[in-house]
């Protein structure tokens, strides 16, 4: 093998797009394979094994990112089976309220909200949050007058 073939750890840290302390504990690994020699300027890696590291991370990561970039295969609104009202999840459910999806979804479990479950997603009518809200203002406010 030739000197140009070779590169030094700082010229494949900017290759690969890492930092050059990097280099070694790929070398470590078994990632890369070094001559060993030293000194300055000295190349001790193969441009070619390099490259083809470079090739395998941009792959990976291509890949990675196709697994979060996919879009949700679930169904997007609630089942057609519910009929034509205004259907929420406990997010929106929970804006509305001032608190999180995940309380709504407590408060449903313990069955202190109306909502109807369909497989394992919760879907909460609009009109009986509604309905639900305004009755336990009612009660907060009989209690309140019933203390005095």
């Amino acid at each position: 093998m030739t000197v140009e073939e070779r590169i030094t750890h700082r010229q494949a840290a900017a290759l690969l797009g890492c930092h050059p302390s990097n280099i070694a504990k790929l070398v470590e690994k078994g990632q890369l394979t070094s001559t060993g020699m030293r000194g300055p300027g000295v190349g001790t890696l193969d441009l070619v094994e390099v490259v083809q590291l470079r090739e395998e991370r941009i792959k990976a990561e291509q890949q990675r990112r196709w697994r979060y970039d996919r879009i949700d295969p679930r169904p997007q609104g609630p089942p057609a089976e519910l009929g034509d009202f205004e259907w929420l999840t406990p997010d929106q459910v929970g804006q509305r309220l001032g608190i999180t999806g995940t309380s709504v979804r407590f408060r449903a479990a313990r069955g202190t909200i109306p909502h109807t479950r369909v497989g394992k997603r919760i879907w909460i009518r609009a009109d009986h949050l509604e309905v639900w809200i305004n009755a336990r203002k009612d009660i907060a406010v009989s209690r309140g007058l019933n203390s005095s």
